[in-house]
């Protein structure tokens, strides 16, 4: 994942990590850009987005908190995948006190 600010003329499929007000529209974070979206851009004068570019090697971001978090939950606990705020939640179902063995993640 290449991230950074990308100027709108070479941001053809990098997906927005801010939203984008442009003309009569938002495009949210998380939105790919596609050449409709680009031609919006360029005409509402915009310059540059901040956002990422994936290569084929990558793992999504939604991908690997998946991973993560089910190395971390364990008996009793739930979790959320990341919504459009980039958060992630987990959930205990039963009174108690959290604690995680790092070396849980080490063996990924």
């Amino acid at each position: 994942m290449k991230y950074g600010e990308y100027p709108v003329y070479d941001a053809l499929g990098v997906e927005l990590t801010h939203p984008v007000k442009c003309q009569d529209k938002t495009l949210k974070k998380g939105h790919v850009l596609t050449s409709s979206d680009i031609g919006r851009l360029k005409y509402a004068g915009i310059k540059t987005v901040v956002g990422a570019r994936f290569s084929s090697n990558d793992i999504h971001p939604e991908t690997a908190a998946d991973i993560l978090l089910k190395t971390m939950v364990g008996d009793y606990l739930r979790y959320t995948l990341p919504d459009e705020s980039g958060y992630c939640e987990i959930f205990a179902d039963i009174d108690g006190v959290f604690a995680f063995d790092p070396d849980r993640l080490k063996r990924l």
